[in-house]
């Protein structure tokens, strides 16, 4: 699916593609692809800025933002999460206890 961000009172389509999406404080969205792949946007411009992968994680089915945190459920229904201020897909990710299909 196409991502766009509302911007000057209309929707501006921006790259990349996601089944799931969520926005830190600063707007920058994180995203999950319908591979289950997690990416967060460079910037908070709908403009083509490009993204960075998150490899080090868990295929991704769902994906929320909240207090400093950045929480994925896996395929596996397992939870985890890292801290949004984890420069260009670095950064270990934590595993949470419990098990959910959705987050957020």
């Amino acid at each position: 699916m196409n991502i766009y961000k509302r911007e000057n009172n209309k929707w501006t389509k921006t790259d990349g593609l996601a089944v799931r999406i969520a926005v830190q404080g600063n707007n920058c969205p994180w995203v999950v692809n319908e591979h289950g792949s997690v990416f967060k946007k460079k910037n908070n411009s709908a403009a083509h800025g490009g993204w960075i992968q998150y490899t080090n994680c868990p295929k991704a089915q769902d994906i929320a933002v909240k207090n400093g945190e950045v929480y994925i459920t896996a395929k596996d229904q397992s939870i985890w999460k890292i801290s949004e201020s984890k420069q260009a897909g670095y950064g270990e990710w934590n595993h949470v206890s419990g098990a959910a299909v959705r987050v957020g």
